[in-house]
């Protein structure tokens, strides 16, 4: 099983975003590598944009999983809020 890594630049810190097992059907984790995340929120959206679950990042932990099996099967997106930074 393939995973996606995503890697984030800005001034202070570096990021670089796993996202496994993909595709998936019951859980998808995400896992920071590099700098801790700091507060913020892990939204996944469908393909309309609409925001179906989301998960708090805690200072400091490098994982955040969702339980994907109420969702109908499709593509989805994840989007990491950090501080009210995307």
């Amino acid at each position: 099983m393939g995973g996606m890594v995503v890697a984030t630049d800005d001034l202070i810190k570096k990021h670089f975003i796993s996202l496994f097992p993909n595709p998936t059907s019951s859980e998808l984790t995400l896992r920071f590598e590099g700098a801790s995340p700091a507060k913020g929120q892990v939204q996944l959206l469908d393909l309309y944009g609409r925001v179906v679950l989301q998960n708090p990042l805690v200072v400091g932990r490098q994982e955040s999983t969702f339980n994907l099996e109420t969702l109908p099967a499709g593509v989805y997106f994840v989007n990491v809020l950090e501080g009210g930074v995307t």
